[in-house]
């Protein structure tokens, strides 16, 4: 269970991202299109670096932005208005921060199931119920980003089970 969850987040990472490089390059479009996918690019990269080779430093830097990403959420639940006149000027920035975080999380999770899985489930429900919550209407942007992390993240709460452990066959009784 544990690997259909990486390779879930790896293919939804990669689908994700040809969309939203593809809608970077055509809306701005030129160099500034570039530049902004870059953006995020190489922070998606270099987390996921960080969460495959160093876990334990990984943990903790994907947990904190993590937590921005909800208190982003969090503040765009109390104040809606205030955030999609940011996001107007700025572009999805929460909706990019739930995109960013996904293989990074998918790739700490891969090591530490628990708590990989609880913070994908959390950056991907609480955009989504707080986006709900505000009032938002119909699929944004947000959800789109944010569904993909929550169903990864309980993938792998689930791999991480007792009941999604194989038990292996135990050897028939002697018979005497």
């Amino acid at each position: 269970m544990r690997a259909s969850a990486l390779v879930f987040g790896c293919v939804a990472t990669a689908l994700g991202w040809v969309f939203v490089a593809g809608e970077t390059l055509s809306d701005p479009g030129g160099w500034t299109g570039a530049g902004l996918v870059m953006l995020w690019t190489v922070p998606l990269a270099g987390l996921a670096a960080l969460a495959w080779y160093r876990v334990p430093d990984g943990a903790i830097v994907l947990g904190a932005l993590a937590g921005v990403v909800i208190a982003a959420a969090l503040w765009f639940a109390a104040d809606p208005h205030g955030w999609l006149s940011f996001e107007d000027a700025h572009g999805p920035v929460r909706a990019i921060g739930s995109f960013v975080l996904l293989l990074p999380l998918a790739l700490l999770a891969w090591r530490r199931p628990l708590l990989g899985g609880s913070l994908l489930l959390a950056v991907g429900l609480v955009p989504i119920v707080a986006a709900t919550w505000s009032g938002s209407r119909g699929l944004s942007s947000t959800t789109a980003a944010g569904l993909p992390a929550a169903i990864d993240g309980a993938l792998f709460l689930l791999s991480a089970t007792p009941f999604s452990r194989r038990h292996p066959a135990r050897a028939p009784a002697a018979r005497a």
